[in-house]
């Protein structure tokens, strides 16, 4: 891939943009060279590092071995660090800020909890109805191949206009972080812009197509926006859609891309499939069948408390919810206390997943 050089400096005594920052690892264990050459950098530049995480601890420091832990030890450590309010990162973000000789913005290095099965579970049916859901849109393709490549989905059912994707490309020892975002979806063209954090905030125009049947993504860099003096076109990138991930390769390098943000409920989709728990009614899948400018119809499949009953609804897309005008129920009944009309309000939240909440 190619980018204009950056020259390499060391951090020196004079820089300090980790200055009142308090950071701890994950691990102090393994790859115990790395951890101290990372110890070293951060003091440097004024940061301090402790061995155990607090409330006054900022930054959770993770390095590529660390990924290899089991899940539930993985989790158990990411989940104390997110209940102290810790943002946790991956290592490479402290040699982008070192480059960039500055604090560098720490989204596309964010690290979340490892995903698990979910597991169906009865709830409390007699109290208010609150509906859960998180976002895992089908491919438009009913083709969409379902195969698995280390432990990942191909599904680029989550490629959708307004939807952003953060992550790294890296080559050598080299870290370019960069934000994408879908801005247009033509069938299966889609475009968009890029934002290359470390490199003076440069946007560059993408464009390519993305097959469904197979997850494949791949996509042009052919114009810059701004920063001619940092980036060059074209490049040309090959990769492949796991969900909400994006993994591939631009020339000798590598990167991955993971969601970020998810798009508003107005750009909801025919065949996207919406996949959530109901902690008071159950377990559900909603299947949006047809869209046709505001106007929505869909079905809603309940759990086996319900023996997978199926029930149609109709309903109109507001700027803030999904408005159900009518909701049938089939041979199989649903939950008794849901009844229409009754709104589906949707918030985003901090794991980039959509919860809905049923209103009256």
């Amino acid at each position: 891939m190619k980018r204009r050089a950056v020259k390499r400096t060391k951090a020196n005594t004079t820089t300090s943009f980790f200055d009142d920052l308090q950071f701890a690892f994950y691990s102090n264990t393994s790859q115990k060279t790395k951890t101290n050459e990372i110890k070293g950098v951060i003091k440097m530049c004024g940061g301090k590092t402790v061995d155990t995480m607090s409330k006054k601890t900022d930054y959770l420091i993770l390095k590529p071995s660390d990924f290899k832990d089991d899940i539930k030890t993985f989790n158990d450590i990411i989940s104390k660090a997110e209940g102290l309010k810790i943002v946790c990162v991956e290592s490479t973000w402290i040699d982008s800020c070192i480059k960039s000789k500055k604090l560098v913005d720490h989204t596309a290095f964010l690290v979340s909890q490892k995903t698990a099965p979910v597991v169906a579970t009865p709830t409390n049916t007699n109290t208010t109805a609150t509906t859960t859901t998180t976002t895992s849109p089908k491919s438009k393709s009913k083709s969409n191949a379902t195969s698995t490549t280390n432990n990942l989905i191909i599904n680029s059912g989550f490629l959708i206009k307004g939807s952003e994707w953060a992550g790294v490309c890296s080559g050598d020892d080299d870290h370019y972080p960069l934000v994408m975002t879908v801005d247009e979806v033509v069938g299966d063209e889609i475009s968009g812009v890029i934002t290359w954090i470390n490199l003076g905030y440069a946007k560059t125009k993408y464009k390519g197509k993305v097959v469904s049947s197979n997850g494949e993504f791949n996509f042009q860099e052919y114009e810059i926006i701004s920063g001619e003096d940092d980036v060059e076109v074209p490049n040309d990138y090959k990769s492949t859609v796991y969900g909400d991930q994006i993994i591939g390769k631009v020339g000798d390098s590598t990167f991955k891309l993971k969601l970020t943000k998810s798009p508003p409920v107005t750009n909801i989709q025919p065949d996207s499939q919406w996949k959530g728990t109901s902690t008071s009614i159950e377990n559900f899948k909603l299947d949006v069948v047809k869209r046709d400018g505001e106007n929505i119809t869909g079905t809603i499949t309940w759990g086996p408390n319900y023996d997978e009953a199926v029930s149609t609804f109709t309903g109109k897309i507001t700027s803030t919810c999904i408005e159900v005008s009518d909701y049938k129920e089939g041979k199989k009944l649903g939950p008794e206390e849901l009844s229409h009309p009754f709104k589906l309000i949707p918030s985003q939240q901090s794991d980039h997943s959509i919860k809905f909440r049923i209103e009256k």
